[in-house]
């Protein structure tokens, strides 16, 4: 489990810790292969790219400020540096769920988001409607092109 003790989870879990946000942490690969979630020798665990699956809970009450403070959250994201994937779904068969999936081009350029005041203003909306949700990293498999 040597990728969740690098200094860049652990900063990132630190702050989520700070901010009181729930998290589940699930290795999703065999224990032999979890070096695997570590950059390569010669980078930077800041570097590596992210990829992040967020899952949002929200009340069919919540659901058209959820989704206009998302568009604005979007909107700010659009303009980031290293930000090239922010898009939101909603589940066809359930009444709540909705899924979003972003991608960065490094952990930097992913706290950097989480940081910034359109994020901030995502989660006050989160807060004042009892949004639960869940982020969960995701590492990539395979060589295709993002």
């Amino acid at each position: 489990m040597d990728h969740y003790e690098s200094k860049a989870v652990e900063k990132f879990i630190d702050q989520l810790n700070e901010m009181d946000i729930p998290y589940t942490i699930v290795p999703l690969v065999k224990p032999e292969d979890v070096s695997e979630l570590t950059p390569d020798e010669d980078q930077e665990s800041e570097d590596q790219q992210a990829h992040v699956l967020i899952h949002y809970m929200v009340p069919p009450s919540a659901q058209e400020e959820f989704e206009k403070a998302w568009d604005k959250a979007e909107e700010g994201t659009e303009d980031e540096e290293g930000a090239h994937i922010y898009s939101l779904r909603k589940v066809f068969n359930n009444n709540y769920a909705y899924y979003a999936y972003g991608t960065w081009d490094s952990m930097k350029d992913y706290r950097e988001h989480f940081e910034s005041d359109h994020v901030h203003e995502l989660h006050k909306t989160l807060d004042k409607h009892g949004v639960v949700w869940h982020l969960s990293p995701l590492r990539k498999i395979g060589h295709q092109p993002e």
